[in-house]
């Protein structure tokens, strides 16, 4: 993520890489009711990189849990197979 964002700027961009509507990202991130209205597009133009980024560590993070689980679960499946 571009380091020159500030705090709220950051929150925005992590909420809406999470699935939150910009509108509200905004307002949770501290941005004013009328702000968000106003600019919640924009924002959302401004730091799409920085979202799809966001996005994508997280869809890998979640692909690599993924598979730890499975793996898990068959190796589980395989000793239960395995004691009878």
């Amino acid at each position: 993520m571009a380091k020159d964002l500030n705090e709220r700027q950051k929150t925005f961009c992590q909420l809406v890489a999470k699935g939150e509507a910009a509108y509200r990202a905004c307002i949770l991130a501290g941005y004013s009711e009328k702000y968000a209205k106003n600019f919640s597009g924009e924002l959302l133009e401004k730091y799409g990189n920085e979202i799809a980024e966001l996005k994508e560590i997280a869809k890998e993070v979640i692909e690599e849990e993924f598979k730890y689980t499975v793996k898990e679960s068959f190796d589980y499946l395989c000793n239960i197979q395995n004691m009878a």
